[in-house]
C-alpha cells in the first residue's frame, strides 16, 4: 500500500466500531417494537452489549497480533464481524440479536487494535501522531455523523437495512484487506503467547510513567465526547427542544471535528505532541469552566452550549492521536499488546465516566457541562505530569 491508500484503508477499518454503535441510535425504538420488548429500556442493550464485547476484545487482540502477525488477525476479525452482521440482519429473536451484537463487538476490536499497531510498526513519534490524526478523523467523526445517516436510511427502509449497511462495510473492508493489506510486523519481533511474556509486556507498559499517565489522560478526555454522545438525545432533544432532530447537531459538530484532526496532522510535526496536548487541554478547561458558570447560573443558551462542545470535541479529537502516539512511543517491540492495553483501558475509563455523567441528568445541561470540565481538567493535570523520564527514554 502507498501512504494515501494506507490512511484511507486504516480509517475505513477503524470506523467499523464507531459506525456499528452510532448508526443504531435512531433504530432502537423500531427494534424494541419489532421484538415486542416489554421493558423499553432493554433496547439500550443493542448498544451496551456491543460496547462490552469491544472493550473485552481489545485486551485479547493485541497479544494475539504480537504472536501471529497483524494481517492474519485483521482478516480473522473482519470475517467474524461480517458473519455476525449477517446474523443481525436475519435474527429471529432479540436474544440471538444480542449474541450477534456481542460477537460484532468482540470482532470489531481487531481492526481498531491491528491498525493502531500497524501504524506503530511503521512510524514513531511526531510522524506517528500525524498519521494517527488522519486515520482517526473518521474514527471520531463516525459517532457524530452516523445517527443522521441512520435516520435517513430508516426514512426509506427498516432497521434491518442498517445491519445490511454494517455487513457491506465489513465485507468490503475484508476484501480490501485480503487483496492489499501487507504484514507490517517483522517476524523477529513476534512474541510467544505465554503468560510470563504477556505479564511482562503488561508490566512494561503499566510501569512506564509516560504510558500510564497518558492512558489515564486519554480515558478522561475520551469520556467528554462519549458523554456528549450519550447525553445529547436528552440534553439537545428534550431540554433544548430539538426532538428527533437532535441528530442534526451531531452532524454540525462532525465538520469541526474532522478539520481539527486534519489540522493536528499538519501542526504536530512543527510544534510536537506534548505542546499541542497541553495548550489544547488548557483551552478546553477554560472553555468548559466558562460554560459551567453559565449553566449553573441558568444562562447557558443553546448557541453557547453548541459553541462549547464545538471547541471541546474538536480539540479533544485532535489530542486523541497525540495521546495514542505518546502512550505507544516507548513500546515498539510490544506494539500490539501496548495498543490493546491503551485501547482497552481508555475505553473502560471513558465508558465509566460517560455513564456516570449520563445517569446524573436531571432536565438540565449542568451534569454534562460540569462533567466535561472535570474531564478536561483531569486530562490537563495528567498530561502535564507525563514527562518522559530517563528510564523511559532508554526503553
Amino acid at each position: 500500500m502507498g501512504l494515501t491508500e494506507f490512511v484511507v484503508f486504516a480509517s475505513a477499518a477503524m470506523a467499523i466500531n464507531a459506525l456499528a454503535t452510532s448508526i443504531m441510535l435512531s433504530a432502537l425504538p423500531d427494534i424494541a417494537a419489532a421484538y415486542a420488548l416489554k421493558n423499553g429500556n432493554a433496547q439500550q442493550l443493542v448498544l451496551t452489549i456491543f460496547f462490552a464485547g469491544f472493550s473485552l476484545g481489545q485486551f485479547v487482540v493485541g497479544p494475539i497480533s504480537d504472536r501471529f502477525g497483524r494481517r492474519r488477525v485483521l482478516i480473522a476479525g473482519l470475517t467474524l464481524y461480517s458473519l455476525a452482521s449477517l446474523v443481525c440482519v436475519v435474527a429471529p429473536s432479540f436474544t440471538i440479536l444480542l449474541v450477534a451484537r456481542l460477537t460484532q463487538g468482540l470482532a470489531s476490536a481487531s481492526p481498531r487494535i491491528v491498525m493502531t499497531s500497524a501504524v506503530r510498526d511503521c512510524y514513531v513519534g511526531r510522524r506517528m501522531a500525524s498519521l494517527m490524526s488522519l486515520v482517526t478523523m473518521v474514527l471520531f467523526i463516525a459517532p457524530i455523523a452516523a445517527p443522521g445517516i441512520g435516520q435517513l436510511i430508516l426514512a426509506g427502509s427498516n432497521w434491518q437495512a442498517l445491519f445490511a449497511v454494517l455487513l457491506a462495510h465489513g465485507t468490503i473492508t475484508l476484501v480490501w484487506a485480503l487483496r492489499r493489506f501487507p504484514e507490517t510486523q517483522e517476524p523477529a519481533q513476534r512474541r510467544p503467547l505465554e503468560l510470563a511474556s504477556l505479564f511482562d509486556a503488561f508490566r512494561r507498559f503499566l510501569t512506564t510513567r509516560q504510558s500510564a499517565l497518558v492512558t489515564l489522560a486519554g480515558g478522561a478526555c475520551q469520556g467528554c465526547p462519549l458523554a456528549f454522545l450519550v447525553s445529547s438525545p436528552l440534553v439537545i432533544g428534550s431540554y433544548y427542544g430539538l426532538g428527533q432532530y437532535f441528530t442534526l447537531a451531531f452532524s454540525a459538530i462532525a465538520v469541526t471535528m474532522g478539520l481539527a484532526a486534519f489540522s493536528n496532522s499538519q501542526l504536530v510535526a512543527r510544534f510536537g505532541m506534548r505542546r499541542i496536548a497541553r495548550w489544547s487541554l488548557l483551552i478546553c478547561t477554560l472553555t468548559a469552566l466558562g460554560a459551567s458558570f453559565a449553566a449553573l447560573t441558568g444562562g447557558l443558551s443553546f448557541a453557547l452550549f453548541m459553541a462549547t462542545f464545538f471547541v471541546l470535541n474538536s480539540l479533544l479529537l485532535m489530542n486523541s492521536a497525540n495521546f495514542t502516539a505518546l502512550a505507544l512511543e516507548p513500546h515498539g517491540a510490544i506494539a500490539g499488546t501496548a495498543s490493546s492495553l491503551y485501547g482497552g483501558c481508555t475505553t473502560l475509563i471513558s465508558a465509566v465516566i460517560s455513564s456516570a455523567i449520563a445517569l446524573m441528568y436531571s432536565a438540565s445541561p449542568v451534569p454534562l457541562v460540569v462533567g466535561s470540565l472535570a474531564c478536561c481538567a483531569a486530562g490537563l493535570a495528567l498530561i502535564s505530569l507525563a514527562r518522559t523520564g530517563r528510564r523511559d527514554a532508554n526503553r
